[in-house]
């Protein structure tokens, strides 16, 4: 018996309304009970789709973790106007929008948690997800910089991209093990843009 390697990709209305069922029921049960609590047999029920299409669209947790979390990452991209962003250099626009992006995510602790942990994964899959979610903040980043763009911007804007999965990742740690006196995400990204733009 051969394993399968390459997730479905929904093609239909129908498919893609499902996939997005198992999205958002991932999402809740993510937020509620954190990594732990998102078990494909739960997310199977808490959707109304059956284990096998779940099965068929993500190949195991974590991938199903990363990419929500690009799903998520490309409903809240939509909902963020970079063009809007306030301040007046690189900085403070990179760090507004990395600001503005984040606070949704905040909102969502163990969910916050959950997928930065499945991060964490060698899987084929998951590092293709990464991929894709520093390309949307990429992507986001360099719309709010506009024009004219500073020197080396390619690499500061990669390197805001790593700072941003650290960030995330060790702030939903702390808030899942109850610690609260640490910098805040905005505080973090506001330091690192003012060191790397200056």
């Amino acid at each position: 018996m051969t394993t399968r390697t390459t997730p479905f990709n929904p093609q239909t209305t129908s498919q893609h309304s499902r996939w997005e069922r198992v999205a958002e029921a991932t999402i809740e049960l993510g937020n509620t009970g954190g990594y732990d609590a998102v078990q494909m047999r739960e997310v199977s029920l808490q959707s109304k789709v059956a284990m096998g299409t779940v099965y068929r669209y993500f190949l195991s947790k974590d991938h199903l973790l990363a990419a929500v979390l690009v799903y998520w990452m490309q409903g809240a991209a939509n909902k963020i106007d970079v063009l809007q962003l306030s301040g007046n250099d690189a900085a403070t626009k990179v760090s507004n929008m990395l600001i503005e992006l984040s606070a949704a995510l905040e909102e969502k602790p163990l969910f916050c948690a959950a997928v930065m942990t499945a991060l964490a994964s060698s899987e084929t899959q998951v590092v293709d997800c990464r991929k894709t979610i520093n390309a949307l903040l990429k992507d986001m980043m360099l719309q709010a910089v506009g024009e004219p763009t500073p020197s080396g911007l390619e690499e500061k804007l990669r390197i805001m991209s790593y700072i941003w999965f650290a960030v995330m990742q060790n702030w939903s740690s702390f808030q899942v093990n109850g610690i609260t006196k640490v910098p805040t995400p905005e505080n973090e990204f506001s330091l690192v843009a003012r060191l790397l733009f200056s």
